[in-house]
């Protein structure tokens, strides 16, 4: 599954859980290399649906859960942990499934809340389609982090959901999560930690610089 954000002018993300889902049957094992389906939606299709903003999706102690599983995986599992430039980490909380098994009603909530905001606000039909977790991300940037690429899509998954890890403007300033698009770049707006964005996999996003933080 992928998550993240909410609004004011623009997406921040320097510290944010990102949640993919994928549609199949029974649960999909990334460690094992397992094929996912086809995609629902072209990347060509994906440019085109709205992005979804959500508010208070995470509770102060779910970021606190978020937070210790992703520290303790960082210290037993390095094969879950990627460098991407010393400003910026990840930590793959689904590696092993470690999150689904450990905050299973977390995950689930997620889900819904992702479906709910695919039917409400991007006007994407999703009625019988048992969506699942497929790819849980912990990323932190420091000051000089970034998603540079404009063209980045999450491959494989139907819907992404970030949700802000850290306050705007008292943990971080800067790390806007953004949408390219023939259309012009289209901002997401964040308010508070716990908020959360969703969007379609496959539609491009980046993420600007964080200036501090």
């Amino acid at each position: 599954m992928a998550l993240s954000k909410s609004r004011l002018s623009q997406w921040l993300l320097p510290r944010h859980l990102s949640v993919r889902t994928f549609d199949g049957d029974g649960d999909y094992d990334e460690d094992a290399g397992e094929l996912l389906p086809a995609p629902r939606l072209s990347v060509a299709a994906a440019q085109a649906v709205p992005v979804a903003t959500l508010a208070g999706v995470l509770a102060r102690e779910d970021v606190e859960a978020v937070a210790a599983l992703a520290e303790r995986l960082r210290r037993t599992r390095p094969d879950a942990c990627q460098c991407n430039g010393g400003a910026w980490t990840t930590v793959y909380l689904s590696c092993g499934r470690a999150f689904q098994r450990e905050l299973p009603v977390l995950a689930s909530r997620l889900v819904h809340a992702a479906k709910r905001a695919a039917a409400d606000q991007m006007g994407l039909d999703l009625r019988g389609v048992d969506l699942r977790v497929r790819c849980v991300e912990h990323h932190d940037m420091a000051a000089g982090g970034a998603l540079a690429d404009e063209c980045h899509y999450d491959s494989g998954s139907v819907l992404t959901i970030d949700v802000m890890l850290a306050a705007p403007g008292d943990d971080f300033d800067g790390g806007a999560l953004w949408f390219p698009g023939a259309d012009g770049a289209r901002a997401a707006g964040l308010a508070r930690r716990g908020d959360a964005v969703v969007f379609a996999s496959h539609r491009y996003h980046a993420v600007r610089p964080v200036e501090a933080g």
